[in-house]
């Protein structure tokens, strides 16, 4: 009777401890993009009459789908099912994230839903991520219809939300749409970040629209935010090609300082006001 007492626990910490190496030893693959090496620790585990973890499930997940795996991420998700582990939020994040890369939106969208059916709690990273999804697809009719819900039973827009929803007007070339973003995001009291101006920037851009790529720009300038390589690159579209031009790409693509990026801006607002 002594001697069961004490190998029960001792199987039990042996267990436990394959169980968290297993697992440890599943997300590092997971991770390093190794999925051979995960498919075998998973198999070995499984072997051993261990089951991965909601973390882990979601880890592999999460690594099949921003590999553009995303019905091998699909699968993973029945096996988790399967073996009793209910996907959290942060499985179905990115698994509509894997289906929004992959411009599946109606199937990013089903799976919105499900979480609503399944009473998961959709954050507003799930809401941004489907925006996200829509983006792909320049679908402003549903965007703004998410959006809606967001102010109404869901999380409240912020930046990140306003500056999808304004790259889906740049998408479409809607300059008004775009630049309408900017007082929206003021009713709301949300500030714009870098990437708001950008896809401003990119709408008028698209248009070649040089006066308003340079107001942009300056409008970027004087709430002391720093443009980036996209930034720039989008507004370097509505000059024409000659040697100063030419001269001011190079810089942009080798420039890394938000300074110099600054600098930069300050030359290409100069050459588009030229433009005008």
């Amino acid at each position: 009777m002594v001697l069961a007492v004490v190998i029960f626990p001792t199987r039990l910490a042996y267990s436990l401890r394959c169980s968290f190496f297993s697992i440890s030893q599943i997300n590092a693959y997971a991770k390093a993009g190794d999925f051979d090496g995960a498919d075998r620790s998973l198999k070995l585990m499984r072997s051993k009459g261990l089951k991965p973890n909601v973390v882990t499930y979601s880890s592999l997940i999460d690594a099949r789908a921003k590999r553009g795996e995303i019905n091998k991420a699909l699968r993973l998700r029945s096996d988790m099912e399967e073996d009793g582990q209910l996907p959290n939020t942060i499985t179905w994040n990115s698994l509509i994230n894997g289906l929004g890369n992959a411009c599946r939106v109606d199937d990013a969208e089903k799976l919105f839903l499900e979480m609503k059916d399944k009473n998961v709690s959709r954050t507003i990273d799930t809401y941004n991520t489907l925006l996200s999804a829509y983006s792909k697809v320049a679908d402003t009719g549903r965007a703004e219809k998410l959006v809606l819900e967001m102010n109404g039973s869901g999380p409240s827009p912020d930046t990140r939300s306003f500056s999808i929803l304004a790259s889906i007007y740049a998408r479409n070339r809607d300059v008004a749409g775009a630049r309408n973003i900017l007082k929206r995001m003021e009713q709301a009291r949300i500030e714009p970040n870098v990437y708001t101006f950008t896809a401003i920037a990119d709408a008028h851009a698209k248009v070649y629209d040089t006066e308003g790529v340079a107001s942009v720009l300056e409008q970027m300038l004087e709430r002391g935010l720093s443009p980036n390589q996209v930034t720039l690159r989008a507004a370097l579209r509505c000059i024409e090609e000659g040697s100063e031009s030419s001269h001011l790409r190079d810089l942009v693509n080798k420039s890394k300082s938000p300074t110099k990026f600054i600098v930069l801006c300050q030359n290409i607002i100069e050459l588009l006001r030229q433009e005008v």
